[in-house]
């Protein structure tokens, strides 16, 4: 394919795009400088020219196609007589850093992908858009970048994050510290100790809080290195700990019983439909709108196993093979609630009142929330929680217990972009064995 004249390849200001080729699938872009240099010493513009050399940069690809720019810049020599730099480099600052082998707008994706995914997911992610990089190169970018950022005054760190980060998962660990009222990362410390996170914390004296996980070990270097400062936990440990409280209850639970024996140990078909209602939602990760939507029918027999049909946002209908705790809980519901003969009507109903009996009206979202306050305040639960709150624990449970993020996506019926962008499987049947994973 011939050479193309293209100015839109122009990677950024100052530089003059000569031609552009597909070859081997991918654009070599031919372009040089078109600026008048000026000595990066002294400042003084030059004209006179000494030699000049090529440099090779990774930039954005080009629909799909990873692209390659051949950069020609010249050297030249400062006509100063004052100065003490004879021959400099000609800069190219709005394209790409000295020594640098990719452009700017380049680093930046690679940085924010290294501190969204880390390293080896980062580096299978970033393959897909085109801009191949290894796991070592995103990483060490992501550092320096950090590295290069100025840090907020030491008076005005207030709020801190700190918990351990990833070099490489399972075998190389170092520390992360965020600022949480600005939302940025501060610093990454190499290695994960008491001793050089409270060093580092004994430099920033104007911490009020520092937010960590249930680990000790940061617990004594917020001791050590900020003992005026207040320790509290982060929201993952507070949802694990929710996790770990719902596990206990549903795990008192047992197995499913028959009306009559329902009767007799006092669980009243009120009881069995909260059970069952929260076990719905945690164990097939639905919003709280499509469970009390469920009719007794969409939960049916499919081969030798349970099913549960869910309407989603958007009237997507969702099918997925229950879990058998969840078959347990639906059994024992609709068995002491005699529903099995009304396969229209509502799955879940209201109550009257405190009398332990349903009415057949459906349940609606008050309804569901109003019966977790319930039910948490008899737990004594001090954490605020909602129906929202048992999508994300069979969520946490599901992942925790080795299953992959483009399955828990799938049994969500996520309908994010962001996520379909991302990942390519939205559309995989979801399995029974995925579904086992959820190990609560």
């Amino acid at each position: 394919m011939g050479m193309k004249h293209k100015i839109s390849w122009a990677p950024g200001p100052k530089v003059r795009v000569i031609g552009a080729e597909l070859r081997g699938g991918r654009w070599f872009v031919e372009a040089e400088g078109c600026g008048q240099p000026a000595c990066p010493t002294c400042g003084t513009l030059s004209g006179s020219r000494h030699s000049s050399y090529s440099r090779r940069l990774q930039d954005l690809p080009a629909q799909g196609i990873p692209v390659t720019v051949w950069l020609r810049a010249g050297r030249w020599r400062c006509r100063n007589p004052r100065c003490a730099q004879q021959v400099f480099t000609e800069r190219f600052p709005g394209v790409a850093a000295p020594f640098a082998q990719r452009t700017r707008r380049v680093i930046e994706l690679v940085c924010l992908i290294g501190h969204a995914a880390g390293g080896h997911p980062g580096e299978r992610l970033i393959d897909r858009f085109a801009m191949p990089a290894s796991d070592d190169t995103i990483l060490r970018q992501t550092e320096r970048k950090q590295g290069a950022e100025d840090l907020p005054a030491q008076s005005s760190l207030r709020v801190v994050g700190i918990d351990d980060w990833a070099w490489r998962k399972g075998q190389s660990y170092g520390t992360i510290l965020v600022d949480l009222e600005r939302r940025t990362v501060i610093d990454l410390l190499p290695d994960r100790s008491a001793a050089s996170a409270a060093a580092w914390l004994a430099l920033h004296p104007g911490i009020e809080i520092v937010s960590r996980d249930r680990c000790g070990l940061y617990a004594d270097a917020a001791r050590r290195g900020a003992p005026k400062a207040r320790q509290v936990a982060d929201r993952f440990p507070l949802l694990q700990n929710l996790r770990e409280a719902i596990a206990r209850q549903l795990s008192r639970i047992g197995r499913p019983l028959t009306a009559a024996t329902a009767d007799n140990r006092g669980k009243t078909p009120v009881l069995t439909a909260d059970q069952a209602l929260i076990a719905v939602m945690t164990y097939t990760f639905a919003r709280v709108s499509a469970v009390v939507a469920m009719r007794v029918e969409d939960y049916f027999a499919n081969g030798k196993r349970w099913w549960v049909r869910l309407d989603e946002k958007g009237g997507k209908r969702h099918e997925m093979p229950a879990h058998h705790k969840l078959e347990a809980y639906l059994d024992d519901y609709i068995k002491a609630s005699c529903l099995g003969d009304e396969p229209k009507s509502p799955l879940f109903r209201s109550a009257v009142g405190r009398t332990g009996t349903l009415t057949a009206k459906g349940m609606n979202r008050i309804d569901a929330y109003r019966m977790i306050q319930r039910r948490a305040a008899a737990l004594g639960l001090e954490v605020r929680i909602g129906c929202h709150t048992f999508r994300a624990t069979g969520i946490t449970a599901y992942l925790e217990a080795g299953g992959t993020l483009e399955n828990a996506q799938a049994m969500a019926a996520h309908e994010s972009p962001r996520t379909t962008k991302l990942y390519d499987r939205t559309g995989d049947e979801i399995t029974l064995d995925e579904v086992e994973r959820i190990a609560i």
